[in-house]
């Protein structure tokens, strides 16, 4: 029970809906790098591009992998997640593939054929919401240029991003900070927090060291220099907190280096 008295403001009103949130029902959450894109072998930053050849042949090896990870926390856990694992993702057409192939627990599982019509539907194993909140960092000017333009056009912006990686704010209207990603996540904090099923998160790098910090109790500071490896970090709920797990994939390349909020 949580009672709550003379609440006002913006930051005390946030703080009693994490609290509202937190429950500790069993249950796991799995955090995905997304597949390397073309935007990653070309060395360009940003930008909304697809997936590569490797990005997609990692994507399936990650699809394997949670399917064998849900099955052994179902088998393992005494009240296991409720309904279908929720995959939360943002809306650029990398992660709208990943999810589509991620929604199925196998290759063409969930297609089905009709046998009076003949034709074909798709029955999804998992549940996919698309926010905004989860894409990358904007890197506003800076979007969709190489690294050889960024230091051409750019110097002192990307000299200012080296020294001070938290606080930095790429240029431009649009452009964004870890400082704004923390923010702009919260709610997708809330919202792992309060789900009383399983849950898979397939975001970049930057989104991905957000939310790990936050399960993991790492310091606002550390977290533009966390490492991420490509794979699944695996986030178990136990009376104490989240115990976490490493799985690497090592078949096809998560996405690289290259993105905004890790460049």
């Amino acid at each position: 029970k949580l009672v709550t008295k003379n609440i006002e403001g913006f930051l005390l009103r946030r703080i009693q809906r994490l609290l509202g949130s937190v429950h500790l029902w069993p249950r796991t959450i799995w955090l995905g790098l997304v597949g390397e894109t073309e935007h990653d072998v070309k060395g360009i930053l940003g930008g909304d591009p697809f997936l590569s050849e490797a990005g997609l042949e990692y994507t399936e090896a990650l699809r394997d992998l949670i399917s064998e990870r849900e099955e052994e926390c179902q088998t393992n856990c005494d009240e296991p997640g409720i309904g279908k694992v929720v995959i939360y993702t943002g809306t650029s057409r990398r992660y709208i593939k990943s999810g589509k192939i991620l929604s199925e627990k196998e290759k063409g599982r969930s297609t089905l054929t009709s046998s009076i019509t003949g034709s074909t539907f798709h029955i999804p194993d998992r549940q996919i919401l698309t926010l905004g909140a989860m894409n990358d960092i904007n890197a506003g000017l800076l979007d969709s240029l190489s690294e050889k333009e960024r230091e051409y056009r750019f110097p002192k912006e990307v000299q200012a991003r080296k020294v001070d990686k938290l606080n930095y704010r790429y240029p431009g209207t649009s452009g964004e900070s870890y400082q704004d990603l923390i923010s702009r996540c919260s709610e997708l904090v809330c919202m792992l927090e309060q789900s009383r099923g399983n849950s898979l998160v397939l975001c970049d790098r930057a989104v991905f060291r957000v939310i790990a910090a936050y399960f993991l109790g790492k310091s606002i500071e550390e977290i533009p220099h966390m490492e991420v490896k490509g794979g699944v970090l695996e986030l178990s709920r136990n009376d104490k907190g989240f115990c976490s797990t490493e799985f690497e994939v090592t078949t096809g390349n998560a996405t690289t280096s290259h993105g905004p909020g890790t460049v």
